[in-house]
């Protein structure tokens, strides 16, 4: 039996025993310890990347083996997708935010989030502008700050983003005491945030991977129009956004057709990224490199 079989066979034994709760159960676990056994240099690889963040490695280890078991469970090698491909996604995800929850809360004075609000304007607007992240130089520049208020400023918006992301999904609000005017940021993220040379790379480092995710959820889109049309409209492959018209003519139809295919691919997307609960993720990210207020209907 070749490695692909053997993969599928235990996919199938994982998927039995969450599906019948019964003497299948056995088997499953057998299935997920083989499952986990053969890919661990895979899972250990993607684990490291997120090492020196707060979690401890034997933490992170875990969490992407528990990551590839549930992608196990729930793949299907019907559209020939490989099964690592397909566990990447679910691995990355469940990688970031394990990094982003760990430590607890601590409050940050309104007037702070004031500033890191405007901050983060002027990171959006540069980065529409220039079409890629703005440097540090540029940054003072435009913003008219000394250099070390800016690069403080970025560093706690990174941490901020963090826990925004996380509260967002649950709730769909910011987090703080009722009434207080503040809001909270995590306090491991502060502590453990790296040297603002380092913090630069590291936010890249989180647009690279979310556009990865984004670039994925595309791809599993079924028509083909609709993810022509969204990779010309984020530019995923250039990294250059575009307008409906520029869309039109890289598809070589009209514009019409064009705002159609964006508009059904959008729908398609959120609903992709809804079961893989990125949707504020990806909504964030998209606010960063693009336009703060970002929403999906926004690109339609």
């Amino acid at each position: 039996m070749g490695a692909a079989e053997l993969e599928a066979e235990l996919c199938a034994a994982i998927r039995r025993g969450v599906e019948l709760d019964t003497a299948a159960v056995s088997a499953a676990e057998h299935a997920k310890s083989a499952i986990v056994a053969a890919h661990r240099g895979f899972l250990f690889k993607l684990a490291l990347q997120y090492s020196k963040q707060g979690v401890a490695n034997e933490d992170l280890l875990r969490v992407a083996s528990d990551s590839m078991v549930y992608a196990a469970a729930t793949f299907s090698g019907e559209r020939g997708t490989r099964l690592l491909t397909y566990a990447w996604f679910f691995i990355m995800r469940d990688l970031t935010s394990a990094v982003r929850m760990q430590g607890s809360a601590l409050t940050v004075p309104t007037r702070s989030m004031s500033e890191l609000r405007a901050m983060r304007k002027v990171e959006a607007r540069l980065a529409r502008r220039l079409g890629r992240a703005p440097t540090q130089a540029e940054l003072v520049a435009e913003a008219g700050c000394s250099d070390k208020k800016v690069r403080q400023l970025r560093a706690a918006g990174r941490a901020a983003s963090c826990v925004r992301w996380e509260t967002l999904c649950r709730c769909g609000g910011l987090g703080g005491e009722r009434g207080s005017g503040d809001e909270t940021i995590s306090q491991a993220d502060v502590l453990s945030a790296p040297e603002p040379e380092d913090a630069m790379a590291a936010r890249e480092e989180e647009s690279r991977h979310l556009e990865q995710l984004l670039s994925l959820a595309v791809e599993l889109l079924p028509v083909e129009q609709q993810r022509t049309a969204l990779r010309l409209r984020f530019g995923l492959a250039d990294g250059r956004w575009r307008t409906l018209r520029q869309v039109a003519a890289g598809m070589g139809r009209s514009q019409e057709t064009a705002r159609q295919a964006v508009a059904d691919g959008v729908r398609s997307l959120e609903r992709v990224l809804a079961r893989l609960r990125l949707t504020s993720a990806v909504e964030e990210h998209m606010a960063r490199m693009g336009d703060l207020s970002f929403k999906w209907d926004d690109c339609t």
